[in-house]
């Protein structure tokens, strides 16, 4: 068989497996969404009131929206911000849409590892009784400036990315395992 053939054999092949296979994938998604959808060990629909849930970028996108469904479903809230005018506006706004809710914001900037280090220390000395039950490390930045670095000297995606969210799991990986769930 030729190549050409072979090529066209497999791609008649992949247009039927997809045909026949994805509506059955669809099926079972369905049929099985709060087995395959579900936050560590909470379901869609669940009530997080007791629980506590560190966010990193609340303060706009994902972050943003995550802490709005965490506040809805009852978590005390705790944010990680670089602006904390900003912060402290947003959490303003939070408590007037959603009363009752809790939030503490405490001073983070990624670009610098130290600031890492002192928020997660923060938050395990002020929360170390209770434990930290969910933890967003959703903070990121983009740039196109290839020189740009972090305060410790890293490329700054690197840095801010990834070093910084690792420092604060690190730290906080004791208060963690420690909380009820």
């Amino acid at each position: 068989m030729s190549t050409p053939a072979l090529i066209a054999g497999l791609s008649v092949l992949g247009v039927v497996v997809v045909v026949l296979l994805l509506p059955i994938l669809i099926a079972c998604l369905i049929r099985f969404k709060n087995h395959f959808f579900t936050w560590g060990r909470y379901t869609l629909d669940e009530d997080l009131s007791g629980k506590l849930a560190v966010v990193t970028g609340a303060t706009a996108g994902l972050g943003l929206e995550i802490s709005r469904e965490l506040a809805r479903r009852g978590a005390h809230l705790v944010w990680g911000a670089r602006n904390m005018n900003k912060a402290g506006k947003l959490k303003e706004a939070f408590e007037v849409e959603y009363p009752g809710c809790q939030i503490d914001i405490l001073k983070l900037d990624l670009t610098s590892l130290s600031s890492a280090g002192k928020f997660a220390a923060d938050v395990a000395a002020k929360f170390e009784s209770a434990g930290v039950d969910l933890l967003f490390c959703n903070a990121g930045m983009g740039t196109k400036d290839e020189t740009a670095r972090t305060d410790d000297g890293y490329e700054i995606h690197f840095g801010v990315n990834y070093l910084a969210h690792f420092v604060i799991i690190d730290r906080l990986m004791k208060t963690l395992l420690k909380s009820s769930t």
